[in-house]
């Protein structure tokens, strides 16, 4: 599902590069402008990447029935172990519900917290958190320091979305 298939990575080993930086504020905003977001994080002790494809598959099968775009953005998190986040778009009219599929799904379990993004420019803050020093310069953020180290793109995009104009793709 993943979109940073067949074109370079713009990632850098040690943290969340300038390139991610700008495509996860990008489109977070953009999804935030064309519908409602829910924001979406998966526990730690789960295994993130096989429960965010079970949950993203989820996402686009809702927003599909709803002639809604599928909409995602995936962050991963290096620390304290291998975590997501996810940026979706609601469709009009189904916010709660969708929220509330996520949260009572016997598939994915206790591990899934889903709520509305109240603040997009809060939480694009604080999932820039492993930006690298050069990504967080000139910008407004607590910063976690050191290194993040996580080899592949710490920011991807649904389909639809990266085939979308901008948002820092390459």
């Amino acid at each position: 599902m993943s979109e940073s298939r067949g074109r370079e990575p713009t990632t850098e080993p040690h943290g969340l590069s300038v390139a991610e930086g700008k495509r996860l504020n990008e489109a977070a905003h953009f999804v935030e402008r064309r519908s409602g977001s829910i924001f979406v994080t998966i526990g730690i002790e789960a295994d993130c990447r096989e429960l965010g494809d079970k949950i993203k598959n989820h996402v686009v099968a809702l927003q599909r029935r709803h002639d809604c775009p599928a909409y995602w953005l995936e962050v991963l998190e290096p620390s304290p172990r291998l975590h997501s986040h996810l940026i979706v778009a609601a469709p009009k009219g189904h916010m709660r519900a969708l929220i509330e599929s996520l949260r009572a799904s016997s598939v994915f379990g206790s591990e899934v917290n889903a709520k509305r993004v109240s603040d997009m420019a809060g939480l694009t803050n604080y999932l820039s958190k492993f930006a690298t020093p050069q990504a967080a310069w000139k910008r407004d953020f607590r910063r976690v320091t050191g290194s993040h180290r996580m080899e592949g793109d710490r920011v991807r995009l649904s389909r639809e979305l990266a085939r979308l104009r901008g948002f820092g793709c390459a």
